[in-house]
């Protein structure tokens, strides 16, 4: 039984790496290229949940955001309680989603490798 390509659950990308940036920017500075994120975490309340979740990950000292990437945010969130791991997956999720739609937008999305087929090589 082939299981198929598990490429689309891969998230330590540059579309990751880009969206995790973005989250982190849009909670402690306010500001990010992805209005729609901003505009998602801008309640009082919403951002401090956000905050408090991603101190819990280590992201709170600027010096551990610059160094914080997608794989260890991932782990991190696995020792979360629940309702902090779906707060921030859920962001990340909505992040990861609108950098790769501006991505698409602007026409520097690429998707990888493309399979060819063919019966000759000249």
């Amino acid at each position: 039984m082939d299981a198929g390509s598990l490429d689309a659950f891969n998230l330590d990308t540059v579309w990751g790496k880009r969206a995790l940036r973005q989250l982190l920017a849009a909670a402690y500075d306010g500001h990010s290229s992805l209005h729609c994120l901003v505009r998602v975490i801008a309640s009082r309340e919403s951002l401090s949940e956000l905050r408090a979740a991603l101190g819990l990950v280590g992201a709170s000292e600027q010096s551990e955001r610059e160094k914080l990437e997608v794989p260890r945010f991932l782990n991190r969130l696995l020792g979360l309680p629940l309702a902090s791991q779906s707060l921030l997956l859920a962001h990340f999720c909505a992040a990861l989603d609108a950098t790769v739609a501006a991505a698409k937008r602007d026409g520097k999305y690429d998707e990888g490798i493309a399979e060819l087929s063919g019966s000759a090589v000249s």
